[in-house]
């Protein structure tokens, strides 16, 4: 996928870009299609007149419009080129070319024409060339941003974590600007989840330790990197911010089953648009895993199937050691409401489980669970007491443990949380076969 900030950077008029944006919905659009380096379709704006959009997309990217702006690209390559990034699969693959789209291949003077065979091959060719040389490149510039961005740790452990309080912004600016320079922008969530802790979080100073240990670890990992396997290089790069591909997804064999989404929340990304997040499992697989979507406009996302009721449906797994997120391929109406989930019996059990999957994966951050047999209780802080009367803090605000206490009455129920190793986020509750989202 291209990066959304790239191509709001093709064009450096602001009136462009923000027209852009508006445009780049699929309902602007007639004909979506594709076919090789070449994407093209027709807009059709509330004017009579119909714009034909067309635009090559090796790199540096080639645009043609036939509307009256002297821009390139004008507002409707840069709509168009968004809605490509937004969603791929609108775009109907197609065997021809149209004619105008023919006649501007052969007047930018390329070295071949879609009519010569070899024509796409070898630039197919070419670019999985280049794809290897550019994944290289930004390996190198990773492994060299971690060395840097551990010297930030090293110095602030030096100095003691007392010092991190009452920091400028420039502070911490500095750091995650040093980490996208050298292409490790995935770092900068967590880098800011460190600094919204200190600031929000009385028990930061607890906190913010466990952070610092997990972010030297993908550190040192980075800086190790040609010894792992593939698949741990796979779980870095994507730590590190490389997404992977729709066409390496939908080569990927998908998982059919009865789903219930489980929890559901959005989120603002801290340099603009909206996360959406959502917890799903299977109910035959016992699977469990997220859907994460991003919308860099408004915080409104496809429609899903009601948190809490089974729908039947196909995902895929992005790749990795221990495969989490998920796109959901298609799904069929909901079914029943959820009366009883899978789950394990005890914190023991959970430990155990926590251990083997950390084996699979030691940067595993965060690990989805539905524990059975748990009663919430509270006593200066809120916990929560298996059947073996083990207990596990939970870090939960007021009026949702409250919640958890008044459906559990004293009685035991089934949580499904999220675990990492030392702090429990609830996230849903079931009860006499009724399921709550939290």
């Amino acid at each position: 996928m291209l990066e959304v900030e790239k191509i709001l950077k093709l064009s450096k008029n602001r009136t462009t870009v923000h027209q852009g944006q508006k445009l780049s919905k699929a309902s602007f659009w007639k004909g979506l299609s594709k076919k090789g380096a070449y994407i093209w379709a027709n807009f059709k704006g509330k004017s009579i007149q119909r714009y034909q959009t067309f635009i090559d997309l090796t790199d540096p990217f080639k645009f043609k419009c036939n509307c009256s702006s002297r821009q390139s690209p004008c507002k409707h390559g840069l709509a168009l080129l968004l809605l490509f990034e937004d969603d791929q699969e609108a775009f109907k693959a197609t065997d021809d070319f149209p004619k105008s789209l023919v006649e501007w291949i052969k007047a930018k003077k390329d070295v071949g024409t879609p009519a010569d065979p070899n024509y796409l091959a070898d630039k197919l060719a070419k670019a999985k060339q280049a794809k290897s040389a550019n994944r290289q490149k930004r390996i190198d510039q990773m492994i060299a941003g971690s060395f840097h961005i551990q010297d930030w740790l090293l110095d602030i452990l030096k100095r003691g974590l007392a010092q991190l309080e009452g920091q400028p912004e420039e502070f911490w600016s500095g750091i995650i600007a040093r980490a996208v320079d050298h292409k490790l922008g995935g770092l900068t969530f967590y880098i800011n989840e460190i600094y919204d802790l200190i600031r929000e979080d009385d028990r930061w100073a607890d906190l913010v330790p466990l952070k610092i240990a997990w972010l030297n670890q993908v550190l040192i990992g980075f800086q190790n990197f040609e010894q792992f396997k593939p698949d741990w290089q796979n779980e870095l790069l994507r730590i590190g911010g490389v997404t992977t591909k729709s066409d390496v997804l939908e080569s990927l064999p998908g998982v059919e089953d009865d789903w219930a989404l489980l929890h559901l929340e959005i989120t603002e990304a801290v340099n603009g648009g909206y996360f959406r997040k959502c917890w799903l499992i299977g109910k035959k697989t016992n699977c469990l895993g997220y859907l994460m979507e991003f919308n860099f406009r408004e915080p409104r996302f496809s429609p899903l199937p009601r948190i809490g009721r089974w729908f039947s449906g196909e995902v895929v797994y992005y790749p990795g050691p221990t495969p989490l997120r998920l796109r959901i391929r298609n799904f069929g109406n909901a079914l029943l409401n959820i009366k009883s989930l899978p789950g394990l019996k005890d914190f023991k059990s959970m430990n155990l489980f926590y251990q083997k999957n950390l084996k699979r994966n030691p940067w595993l951050l965060e690990l989805p669970l539905i524990i059975h047999d748990v009663v919430p209780t509270y006593k200066d802080q809120a916990y929560l007491i298996d059947k073996d009367n083990s207990r596990i803090k939970i870090g939960a605000a007021d009026d949702q443990w409250w919640k958890v206490m008044a459906i559990s009455a004293g009685n035991t129920i089934v949580i499904f949380a999220i675990w990492n190793g030392y702090q429990m986020k609830l996230k849903g509750v079931c009860k006499q076969e009724i399921y709550y989202s939290l």
